[in-house]
């Protein structure tokens, strides 16, 4: 589940997890960046890095396990 909240002008988000999920997706991440696939912050939205969390995760979502 994200928590967003406004600071400011800007925003902060937390996306909480299970631990196994955290570093189901770290490993995931440092796998990417070892191939050299890297995410420009200058031209990717927030949308785009939310969007690729979910499709990252969802594979492991807790109501697929259960179905």
């Amino acid at each position: 589940m994200a928590t967003i909240v406004k600071r400011g002008n800007a925003y902060r988000v937390q996306i909480r997890a299970s631990h196994a999920e955290a570093k189901r997706w770290a490993t995931r991440a440092e796998a990417s960046v070892d191939r050299g696939k890297r995410v420009d912050l200058r031209t990717t939205t927030f949308a785009d890095i939310l969007t690729a969390y979910a499709e990252s995760v969802g594979s492991m979502s807790r109501s697929k396990e259960a179905g």
